[in-house]
């Protein structure tokens, strides 16, 4: 009696959109229809297509977004807690930084982008380069000497200009190359990370007056 060790079974689906809506479901329902049949044939069952090495980053996307973005922040918070040895600093800066991404997410709904992994790395990338227009405000404003609205106004004085003219112009004129790239990868990266830079100043103003709110 010979032992059969696999066998493989053709099948096919409907015409799918390939919409990341549509390619998650009909990935799960395979996958359900494969596990019923695993329970009821007392075998181990599985689909497999080309297509689902891709459409596989959809299922967990959300959650391992969060999560990363999470661990970046926290890391983010523990650093400057350390270097600034202020809780509220460190935790405005947070707040900054989830700002930000608030409205890099909101660019992203605007444009059609596509959560997916290249557009999660973009947005923790985003982070460690937005962080730096809070980093130098903060130790600035807490260098300085004053009320809360002299060290406020000493902050973006001494390094408001530095920041836009080492940080901004500097990343911007480099990343805006990305924008004009014939891949759509590198056009949607080009895009999210020159917001970056663009909301990142903006937030640099916002943080100026946070601090002055908080101390």
């Amino acid at each position: 009696m010979r032992l059969v060790l696999y066998m493989h079974l053709s099948s096919v689906h409907t015409t799918l959109h390939l919409t990341q809506k549509v390619t998650v479901n009909s990935l799960r329902a395979a996958r359900e229809f494969s596990s019923r049949m695993s329970n009821l044939l007392k075998i181990d069952i599985f689909p497999y297509s080309v297509f689902y090495i891709f459409f596989e980053q959809y299922l967990n996307i959300w959650t391992v977004a969060l999560t990363n973005l999470a661990i970046a922040l926290g890391a983010i918070f523990v650093v400057c807690l350390l270097i600034t040895s202020s809780a509220w600093s460190s935790a405005i800066i947070v707040l900054v930084l989830v700002m930000i991404l608030a409205d890099l997410m909101g660019v992203m709904v605007v444009l059609g982008i596509q959560l997916n992994a290249v557009s999660v790395v973009n947005l923790i990338m985003s982070i460690g380069i937005a962080v730096e227009f809070c980093v130098h405000i903060s130790h600035a404003f807490l260098m300085s000497n004053g009320n809360r609205e002299q060290r406020a106004r000493k902050a973006l004085e001494t390094m408001g200009a530095s920041v836009f003219s080492g940080i901004t112009l500097t990343k911007l004129v480099g990343v805006m190359v990305l924008c004009f790239a014939r891949s759509e990868i590198f056009v949607h990266t080009g895009v999210l990370l020159s917001n970056v830079l663009g909301f990142g100043y903006h937030r640099l103003l916002a943080f100026g007056s946070f601090s002055y709110l908080s101390y």
